[in-house]
């Protein structure tokens, strides 16, 4: 399985919001395609990027092409727990099988990264 995290903008995200949320821009909340392979995942993007039909914006996105041609080339990071939220435990263990075999297949697995903003912070007043 591949997927792709977009940068900020590049996949519309109407209809993925909770209701009344639409057009509340958060830099973390991205859409972006899962696939069962780079070709298909670089196809799927190229259907989903662009200005949303209620933008009125007309644009086109050329991404540079993929690095990774193989999942031995992919970074995963990977956050199966959040401070705000609870995760099912077989949420959990799907994800922790996913990592294994992922690192099994010569992937780099992260669990955390100091790139990201702290997450029970992300939700206080």
């Amino acid at each position: 399985m591949f997927g792709l995290k977009p940068s900020f903008g590049l996949v519309p995200r109407r209809g993925h919001t909770f209701p009344g949320t639409d057009g509340a821009g958060i830099e973390l909340a991205v859409a972006g395609p899962l696939a069962r392979n780079v070709v298909d995942l670089a196809l799927a993007f190229a259907v989903l990027a662009g200005a949303d039909a209620t933008d009125g914006v007309a644009w086109r996105a050329e991404p540079p092409a993929s690095r990774v041609r193989a999942l031995a080339d992919g970074r995963l990071l990977v956050l199966d727990t959040h401070p705000r939220a609870r995760t099912e435990s077989v949420i959990r263990a799907a994800l922790g099988r996913l990592c294994d075999e992922a690192s099994r297949a010569g992937a780099t697995v992260s669990r955390e990264s100091a790139l990201l903003p702290e997450l029970g912070a992300a939700h206080d007043d």
